[in-house]
């Protein structure tokens, strides 16, 4: 094959220096987008089809700020030599249908919030668990029920006795 055309440009934010890491994952919205989203930032970045930057969106930043603004109080510190931890503000993220879907894991709950093709925020699915930081989910997909009615998202959790996959529904259809 070759090489048609290469974009993106550094990330900067409020004053960090380059060299932090901050996990990116591409997806594509339509032939006409391409969109990175930022897993360190919360940041999501629309590109035309010839990769010109069309659009940075905040809306999963904003929405988890609290997150956010310890990530970047972290990352400060990274110019002073030290070594850091900082969170995520998703694990994963999917494109279903006209949506995207962020993916978040903590230690007591499952987070999917969803992006229209408008790329505005319309909703979130929370699913609760008995607090435990053994069980976490790094990766998922979306479906159609069976009677297409509702989405199921299917989660690989992880833990110290296997892995698994469990399905998850909205509240409203169990």
């Amino acid at each position: 094959g070759s090489l048609e055309f290469s974009f993106g440009e550094p990330e900067k934010i409020d004053d960090l220096p380059l060299g932090y890491t901050n996990q990116v994952k591409v997806l594509t919205l339509s032939q006409r987008w391409v969109l990175l989203g930022f897993i360190t930032t919360g940041q999501v970045k629309a590109y035309d089809s010839q990769g010109r930057l069309l659009r940075n969106i905040l809306d999963v930043r904003d929405y988890l700020k609290s997150e956010f603004d310890y990530n970047l109080k972290q990352l400060a510190k990274l110019d002073r030599g030290k070594k850091v931890g900082y969170r995520h503000l998703f694990e994963s993220v999917k494109v279903f249908g006209k949506g995207i879907y962020f993916l978040r894991s903590t230690a007591d709950r499952y987070e999917l919030i969803e992006m229209n093709e408008n790329l505005a925020l319309t909703k979130r699915y929370l699913y609760k668990f008995k607090k435990s930081p053994e069980n976490i989910s790094l990766d998922f997909t979306v479906r159609e029920s069976p009677d297409k009615d509702h989405l199921e998202f299917l989660l690989i959790e992880l833990n110290p006795e296997a892995v698994r996959v469990i399905i998850l529904t909205p509240e409203e259809t169990r």
